[in-house]
C-alpha cells in the first residue's frame, strides 16, 4: 500500500538513503521552464562519514522495468475506465460504460458499488487506508460533484460536494483532491478536508488560462503532481510542494495529459500523454532531469495510469487501454457461417490453422502484440510470446510437423523474422538489420520463404529454418508475401500491397505467371492450403466480403462463407477448415502492469 510501506528498490544500499533538499526549485507558473530543470537529491552525510569522501553528486540512471507482464483486468464488451486499486492491490473499483461504479475482488467476482439513474460517474478512486472510495459523476443537471462511499456503498456524511470530474487523495487518506472549475474561471484543484468538510485551494493556475486537471499527491505528502493546461489540450505536467503557490514545469508535451500518480518512492511520476514519437504511459524523474521514458507494454491509447505496491515489492500500474476489437471465427469444412473461438475484446489479426486443427494468431488481448494460441475448438487461448515492441501484423505460419511456427515481429523497431516453438520455447530471431516478414515454410519445413528489403527493394528471399546458409533471392520483379506449394517446387506471392495478381513461380525452372482465373488479394487475404487457394472476394456495392475456396489445379470456385465484415486476415488447413478475424468495433478495457523496478546503482562523481 502506498502509506508506511514505501517499497525499497533493490539495487540501493541501505546505507545510501536519499535525502530530499528542503526547498523545491519553483518556476513562474507562466514561465518556459526547460523540462530538464528539476530537484536535485545528495547523499546524506551520515553516508559521506562512511565513505570518507569530501562531497559526491549522486546522478540516478533511468529505472529498469523487470519481469514485466501484461493482464488483462476486464474484457467484457463495453467500457471499463478510471481503475483504482484497494491498498493490498487484489480488488480494484473502476467506472462501467459510465452508468456504475463496480468493485472487482480480483477473483473475478465483480458487484456494484454505485449506480444511480440519469447520473454518470467519471472517476472514482480508494482512498489509501482503504476506508473510502471517491466518486465523480454528473448529476442531472449537468454539474458535478464528489460523492465519499465505503467500500460497501454507504455514503459519508457530508457528501457529495461540488467539484469533479478529476480526483485525488491525501496521502494520508484526511483530504480529497478535486479539480473545479468556476464560471467562466481556470480550472483549480482543491483540498477537501474530511474532518471539517473545510475547502482550501491547492494550485493557481494564471487567469485566462485552461487551468488545472489530474492530479495525484506523492506518497510522502510533501508534493503535488498535476496537469496544468495554457489552453484547451495544451497541458503538461507540472510539480508543487504542498501549501506553496508556484510550481514547476516538468513536461514540454504541450498536449493532453490524461492520468497523473506517482511511484512509491516519490520522486518519479507516472503518467499518460505524449511525446514526438510516441503516445502512451511514461515516467518522469522529477530528481534526476531526465526526459519522460515509456513503460514496458506502455505505447499506444492507454489512458489513466494508477500505481499501486504491493507486498511482494512488486508494482502494479493499472491503466486503460482503447482499442480495436475483432472476431476470430472458425468455419469448419462443409459449414456456411463461421463459429467465434477465443473471444476476447481486444484485436486478434492474421490467423493461422494446422492440419491438426490448432489456431495461432496475433492479438493484443493481453496489451502487447504478441502470439497467442489455442486449439479446437478453442474455447480458450494462451499466450504464446512475450515481445515488448509494437504492433506488426505478424503472420504466424506452423511448420509441417506443427512442431515451430513462423511469424513476423519487430526488432530495434523493424519488422523481423522469428521462430517459435509450439510449446512457446526456443524463441529466436532468424533475420537482422532488414525490413522483412510473411514468412511461409517449404513443404519439407526445412526452408523459409519470406519478403525481404535486404536487397534494396521488396523481393521474395529463402534461407533454412536453422538460419544456415545464407538466404538467396527468388524474385527479382517485386514480392510481398508468398506460400508454398506441396509440390516443393512452385510458390505463390503477390508482387506489392494493391491489388496485383497472385502469381506462381517454379523453383527450378524460374518460370513465372499469373495463376489462370487467380484473385487479386491485398496482403494478408489469401492463403495456400494444399491444392486450394484461400481468398476474401470484394462485392461489388457492398462493405462485405465472401470466403471463396479455389483449386489451384483446375480453377474450379466455390462460395464457402458470405457476409464477411472489414475481414483482417485469413488462414485454413489442408482438410478444409478456415479460420479467419473481421473486425467488431472499439472497446475499453483496464489492463495491469505487473513489474519490479530497479533503480539502477548511482553513478558517483568526486
Amino acid at each position: 500500500m502506498k502509506r508506511g510501506s514505501i517499497i525499497a528498490y533493490r539495487s540501493e544500499l541501505d546505507a545510501w538513503r536519499e535525502a530530499r533538499t528542503t526547498e523545491l526549485l519553483d518556476a513562474p507558473v507562466t514561465g518556459e521552464t526547460p523540462a530538464t530543470t528539476r530537484r536535485y537529491w545528495f547523499i546524506g552525510a551520515g553516508a559521506l562519514t562512511v565513505l570518507g569522501c569530501a562531497a559526491f553528486l549522486v546522478t540516478a540512471k533511468p529505472l529498469v522495468f523487470a519481469d514485466s507482464r501484461l493482464t488483462n483486468l476486464t474484457a467484457s464488451p463495453g467500457s471499463e475506465e478510471r481503475v483504482s486499486f484497494s491498498p493490498d492491490g487484489v480488488s480494484f473499483a473502476y467506472v462501467k460504460d459510465s452508468r456504475a461504479v463496480l468493485v472487482e475482488d480480483g477473483h473475478g467476482n465483480v458487484r456494484t458499488l454505485r449506480e444511480i439513474p440519469l447520473v454518470q460517474p467519471c472517476c472514482a478512486r480508494w482512498s489509501p487506508d482503504g476506508k473510502w472510495i471517491a466518486i465523480a459523476e454528473k448529476g442531472e443537471n449537468g454539474s458535478y460533484r464528489v460523492a465519499i462511499v465505503d467500500p460497501g456503498g454507504t455514503v459519508r456524511p457530508g457528501s457529495p460536494v461540488p467539484g469533479g470530474p478529476e480526483l485525488g487523495w491525501s496521502f494520508d487518506s484526511s483530504a480529497v483532491y478535486i479539480a473545479q472549475r468556476i464560471g467562466a474561471a481556470p480550472s483549480k484543484i482543491f483540498r477537501y478536508v474530511l474532518e471539517d468538510n473545510a475547502v482550501v485551494q491547492a494550485t493557481f493556475p494564471e487567469e485566462g488560462t485552461w487551468g488545472d486537471t489530474s492530479v495525484a499527491e506523492s506518497p510522502d505528502g510533501e508534493l503535488l503532481a498535476f496537469a496544468r493546461y495554457g489552453d484547451v489540450g495544451k497541458g503538461d505536467v507540472y510539480l508543487q510542494r504542498r501549501g506553496s503557490k508556484t510550481a514547476n514545469r516538468l513536461t514540454q508535451q504541450r498536449n493532453w495529459i490524461n492520468g497523473v500518480d506517482w511511484l512509491p518512492d516519490s520522486r518519479t511520476v507516472v503518467f499518460s500523454g505524449s511525446s514526438p514519437t510516441d503516445l502512451g504511459i511514461f515516467t518522469l524523474d522529477t530528481v534526476a532531469g531526465t526526459e519522460p521514458a515509456l513503460v514496458p507494454f506502455g505505447r499506444g491509447d492507454h489512458f489513466n495510469p494508477r500505481v499501486i505496491a504491493r507486498a511482494d515489492g512488486s508494482l502494479r500500474i493499472g491503466f486503460e487501454r482503447v482499442g480495436s476489437s475483432s472476431e476470430l471465427a472458425l468455419l469448419r469444412p462443409g459449414a456456411r457461417t463461421g463459429e467465434i473461438v477465443a473471444p476476447s475484446t481486444q484485436g486478434e489479426e492474421t490467423p493461422a490453422i494446422s492440419d491438426s486443427g490448432k489456431v495461432v494468431f496475433y492479438s493484443d488481448r493481453a496489451g502487447g502484440a504478441n502470439l497467442w494460441l489455442c486449439d479446437y475448438p478453442c474455447a480458450r487461448a494462451r499466450q504464446l510470446t512475450f515481445l515488448l515492441e509494437t504492433y506488426v501484423p505478424m503472420t504466424p505460419r506452423w511448420s509441417p510437423d506443427e512442431s515451430r511456427i513462423v511469424f513476423t515481429a519487430r526488432h530495434e523497431g523493424r519488422p523481423s523474422i522469428w521462430l517459435v516453438g509450439a510449446d512457446g520455447q526456443g524463441l529466436r530471431r532468424l533475420s537482422t538489420g532488414h525490413d522483412e516478414g510473411s514468412p511461409a515454410w517449404s513443404a519439407d519445413g526445412k526452408s523459409i520463404y519470406f519478403r525481404s528489403n535486404r536487397g534494396g527493394r521488396s523481393e521474395i528471399w529463402s534461407m533454412a529454418a536453422d538460419g544456415d546458409p545464407a538466404p538467396r533471392q527468388i524474385t527479382t520483379g517485386g514480392g510481398v508475401e508468398v506460400f508454398a506449394d506441396d509440390d516443393g517446387d512452385t510458390i505463390y506471392y503477390t508482387r506489392a500491397n494493391d491489388n496485383s495478381p497472385v502469381l506462381r513461380r517454379s523453383l527450378s525452372s524460374g518460370t513465372e505467371s499469373a495463376v489462370p482465373g487467380g484473385p487479386s488479394p491485398a496482403m494478408h487475404r489469401w492463403v495456400i492450403a494444399g491444392r486450394d487457394i484461400y481468398f476474401f472476394n470484394s462485392l461489388q456495392n457492398k462493405p462485405a466480403v465472401e470466403i471463396v475456396r479455389m483449386n489451384l489445379a483446375n480453377g474450379k470456385r466455390a462460395v464457402i462463407a458470405r457476409e464477411i465484415r472489414r475481414p483482417l486476415g485469413i488462414g485454413a488447413n489442408r482438410s478444409g477448415a478456415v479460420v479467419y478475424c473481421s473486425f467488431g468495433g472499439n472497446e475499453t478495457d483496464i489492463i495491469a502492469l505487473d513489474t519490479t523496478v530497479v533503480r539502477w546503482p548511482f553513478t558517483v562523481f568526486r
